[in-house]
């Protein structure tokens, strides 16, 4: 006999009639043992109670556990409490978020038969994004995979929507039982845990074993998924697609025009291997390793980390919030110390993006012994430009290595 677990993750709990078609989907089949669980982000008593007796009834399994770190979070805390607690393990496990639409049933069935043709994490929709030269366009996450101890592919990866997929519970306890996934930042940060998931499953598994059970975005026959709550809008397709071809201009743009404002030295070769750095109080940012200095928790390196880096050179770019610098004066004094611990040059900025001009002065004056420039940066969404003050740090007798 099959045995399949199915995992609910619970924030919205606004559509009781999902519950009851997994409850009915679980009745097709009688050669498969289901077991039923909601990983509720609410407490018991932020249930509504039809929902919460129907739960009870139907023997789902309620486990509470805090809202970090969003649907990856949810499915990395299912496998931690599984494991924990010792559970007997099922052959499939089927994530699910609470915001979903099962329009008919069968899934399961529809799961299982891709299955039978080798694949080994199947998605419910193909993912609108492609993914390719994982390690050279999403460095710092390779970065972070291989900190951890993963091993990862680091060319086209394979990625599957993490509100509906189908795998092995053996693959998912390999990939999420310690999972460094993105626990803080805004939720578009979600997407670093989806990509690095998917970087160790290809690595895993291969692309070819890697599927869905439709080639639409955001629906099969079976389930029709939402983006982060909401349904998917008659734009929305055509939104990403200017958003899409306005990036690409930006790009190059950006490359021929802006660049010598944004990196300011000619570096000798391609930036390659080379990192950046957000020293930041809760400003996480992507593209970059983000050093929190409120919160260890949300930081994806430590300081350690960071100094050996430098002393790799391994660092191209630093950015400061302008809070940090405020007040912790000490930060920017320790820094300037120890970029030269680097043969090749960085450039260090301070993110003034959020202050008036007279926050800026003020900084020019209490860093006056500094070469401090004001420059205007374009945002990456949208066409606003930002202010940013770039500190000019010479370096004597570089040479690139």
């Amino acid at each position: 006999m099959i045995n399949i677990a199915i995992v609910i993750t619970g924030y919205y709990f606004r559509y009781p009639i999902i519950y009851e078609r997994i409850v009915n989907e679980t009745k097709l089949y009688d050669s498969i043992n289901f077991n039923l669980y909601i990983l509720s982000h609410k407490l018991k008593n932020e249930i509504s109670d039809d929902i919460y007796s129907f739960f009870i009834e139907n023997n789902w399994h309620i486990i509470y556990q805090p809202n970090i770190g969003w649907d990856w979070g949810c499915h990395v805390q299912f496998i931690q409490w599984h494991t924990k607690n010792k559970k007997s393990e099922p052959d499939y496990i089927l994530f699910l978020h609470d915001d979903i639409s099962i329009t008919k049933n069968g899934f399961i069935n529809s799961f299982l038969n891709k299955t039978k043709q080798g694949y080994e994490l199947i998605g419910n929709s193909a993912p609108f994004t492609i993914i390719r030269d994982f390690e050279k366009n999403y460095f710092n996450e390779a970065f972070i995979l291989q900190k951890n101890g993963f091993e990862y592919e680091s060319g086209n990866i394979k990625i599957v929507r993490g509100s509906a997929m189908f795998l092995s519970f053996y693959l998912a306890k390999q990939v999420l039982l310690n999972l460094p996934y993105q626990k803080c930042g805004k939720i578009n940060l979600a997407n670093r845990s989806l990509r690095m998931f998917g970087a160790i499953a290809t690595k895993l598994v291969g692309n070819n074993k890697i599927g869905y059970l439709s080639n639409e975005h955001f629906k099969s026959d079976y389930i029709t998924e939402e983006m982060r709550g909401s349904d998917i809008g008659n734009n929305f397709f055509l939104k990403r697609y200017m958003r899409l071809n306005l990036t690409k201009m930006f790009f190059l743009t950006e490359r021929f025009l802006i660049s010598p404002l944004i990196l300011k030295h000619s570096y000798p070769v391609e930036i390659g291997n080379k990192l950046k750095i957000n020293f930041t109080e809760n400003d996480i940012k992507q593209g970059y390793l983000n050093i929190c200095l409120s919160s260890n928790f949300c930081s994806d390196i430590t300081i350690n980390d960071f100094e050996k880096l430098l002393s790799e050179n391994r660092i191209y770019r630093i950015v400061i919030s302008t809070q940090l610098v405020f007040s912790n004066t000490d930060l920017l004094k320790s820094l300037l110390l120890k970029i030269p611990k680097s043969t090749i040059p960085i450039d260090l900025f301070i993110d003034v993006e959020n202050i008036n001009r007279d926050s800026i002065n003020q900084l020019s004056r209490q860093f006056h012994h500094l070469k401090i420039t004001v420059e205007k940066i374009p945002k990456r969404k949208g066409t606003k430009w930002v202010n940013r003050l770039y500190i000019k740090y010479p370096q004597k007798n570089f040479k690139f290595k």
